[in-house]
């Protein structure tokens, strides 16, 4: 192993060597012992620092690689950053501006079914009812494929699920059953003003 090691670096030497010296008195076909000797012995000590160098660089490397790994505390850090939050807070007006019917479907989805972990059509229209909430089933039907449609929610057959549980925190952090109220209101006052 060691023998190897050691031709290894003659040649790695000789090579570095016939570049460093372009002249073309110091071509590889003139090269003869002397010559070869002399670019070994020029050449071994700053093989020699390049190589602690690489040694302890590879070490710093390492160190580093390792203090990269994430742990649940940075990662909880990270998904409780104002960046997250501000991606995640677009959702609500995902039908546009000009669409305030299809934003209040939309928002009435999410508040009504957020404490839900998987939800149908007729859960959904069930506790719209309870809540008093006044909607329309196109309109509901086409929220649902928007909110499908940006992530927000996953479809297997006749069942709803959230599909970004920091999203579905994100919404119960801040309420939803209040939420709910107050998007069923704004929408009486937007309605009625």
């Amino acid at each position: 192993m060691a023998a190897t090691a050691t031709v290894s670096l003659l040649f790695v030497l000789l090579v570095y060597g016939m570049w460093l010296y372009r002249d073309p008195l110091v071509a590889a076909s003139s090269l003869d012992s002397v010559h070869l000797t002399q670019i070994t012995i020029n050449l071994l000590p700053k093989a020699q620092s390049l190589l602690r160098r690489a040694r302890r660089y590879r070490k710093v490397l390492l160190m580093d690689m390792a203090q990269r790994q994430l742990g649940a505390e940075e990662i909880h850090k990270a998904l409780d950053s104002r960046a997250i939050r501000e991606a995640l807070g677009g959702w609500a007006e995902l039908a546009g501006k000009e669409d305030p019917t299809g934003n209040h479907h939309d928002r009435l989805i999410v508040y009504a079914m957020a404490e839900k972990e998987a939800f149908s059509f007729d859960e959904l229209v069930a506790r719209l009812q309870d809540a008093h909430a006044t909607w329309d089933p196109q309109h509901l039907h086409n929220a649902l494929e928007r909110l499908e449609l940006a992530t927000i929610l996953e479809r297997q057959a006749t069942t709803y699920t959230f599909r970004v549980p920091l999203f579905r925190a994100m919404i119960l952090e801040q309420n939803p059953q209040e939420m709910l109220a107050q998007e069923i209101r704004r929408n009486k006052e937007r309605v009625n003003g």
